[in-house]
Order: C-alpha cells, then structure tokens, then sequence
C-alpha cells in the first residue's frame, strides 16, 4: 500500500487536525489492498481524491481502477476501470508502479514491456479524464529499466530510477540476478520537455536497486535516490 506522500503532514479535517494515514476514512482505500493489489493515492485539483489500483505481477496484471471519493469518502466510486489489455496496447508497458501528478498530466512508471522484458519506462494519463496517452519518452537512448520518477523543473529535467523487469522481479530477489549484478545501478537523466534521455549516472553494481526518488526542498538542489 503507497498513500500520497504529504499525509500526516499537510492535509487536515474540517477541525483542522492532520489527517493521518491510520484514518478511518481510509479503510474502504486500504480494504482494496489487502487482495494481492497495490494501492495508490493522489490529490487531485478538481476530485478530492483519484487511486489506481493493479497487480505488479506481470504474469497476473489486473484492471487498474480510477476511485473518485469526493461525494462520499467513506464510499468511494469507481468512475473508470482500465483493462489490462488497453493498457498495454496504448503504452506498450505492463506492471505499472507509481503514479506522480505532473507538470502536463498525470504520469506513471512501467517496469517492462508486454513480454515482461525490458523497457521499462514513464506512460501518460490525461488529468481529467484518464485516458491513457501513450509512453512519455520520445527517445529512451540505453535506459531499460525502470522504477521510479521524478521532476526537476529549476532544470527541465526528469530524474528516473531503475529496479528490474517485471521477468526479474515478479518471484522475489533472484540471488543468481542479484550476484550478477544484474538489477538497477543507474540514475538517468532526462530532458523533460523534449523528452529524450540525457545522461545516465552509473552508481556501481554494489548499488543496485536504486529505488525511490525524492524531490529536494530547493529548486536549485537535485533530487536523492533511497537504495534497497
């Protein structure tokens, strides 16, 4: 289960107490979580809140679920449902992970292709009405493998992060592929408004899984991978 990061911290009731992730009004959200999907929640400007839920195996990839809760917290809706085949043959990705509101519509990572290989990379979604619009890249240069995302917008930069294919992952760690050194040691960087790849930043194959991505609190400052 992944809620929105500034819970606890920024979003409070109507008697201006925090919300925190243990809130009762989150138990029909969690509830979706507890059958072998993982749950993802976002701000929305216009809906209070939107979550797509899915399966990270490749081999047992589910809908993916748009909740609009804004009528009723406690009950929320389901106002659209994206099945597993359209999503791949509109981004051409399977196991999707983690989903950013961004600077020009919603955006989410993939970890890989239809085959379960690689590449895996960043799909779009329209902000209002969720349709699906395609990968994000435009030129992916030798980036295969993906995990999370971020923006530098002092930079116009995108920053991406590598795990493994969804072949790699969907079993547990594989120490064969582990002491190969087989799993994600780079960081790359993207132009964000051209959407080619950049540069990529080897971190060494004693770094591997270089995994979540986190935005510093000043524009000028990058961003810092967390490692498994």
């Amino acid at each position: 289960m992944k809620i929105w990061k500034n819970i606890g911290m920024e979003i409070k009731d109507r008697n201006g107490k925090f919300i925190m992730a243990d809130d009762l009004k989150f138990d029909p959200i969690i509830s979706v979580g507890m059958h072998a999907v993982l749950a993802f929640a976002h701000k929305h400007r216009i809906r209070t809140w939107s979550v797509a839920t899915w399966s990270c195996r490749a081999s047992a990839l589910r809908g993916f679920y748009i909740l609009d809760t804004k009528p009723d917290p406690k009950q929320p809706k389901i106002v659209k449902v994206i099945e597993p085949e359209e999503f791949i043959k509109k981004t051409g990705y399977t196991s999707p992970h983690t989903i950013h509101c961004g600077p020009d519509g919603i955006y989410g990572s993939a970890l890989g292709s239809a085959s379960g290989d690689g590449p895996g990379g960043i799909f779009l979604m329209d902000a209002n009405t969720f349709e699906l619009k395609g990968q994000w890249e435009k030129d992916r240069g030798p980036q295969q493998l993906a995990y999370d995302f971020w923006w530098h917008l002092g930079h116009d930069a995108m920053i991406t992060s590598e795990w493994g294919t969804p072949n790699m992952v969907k079993d547990g760690i594989n120490p064969e592929l582990l002491l190969a050194g087989k799993y994600g040691h780079k960081i790359h960087i993207w132009d964000l408004d051209k959407r080619c790849h950049l540069r990529e930043l080897e971190l060494g194959a004693e770094q591997q899984m270089s995994l979540e991505l986190r935005p510093a609190h000043s524009a000028r400052t990058v961003l810092f991978p967390l490692f498994q």
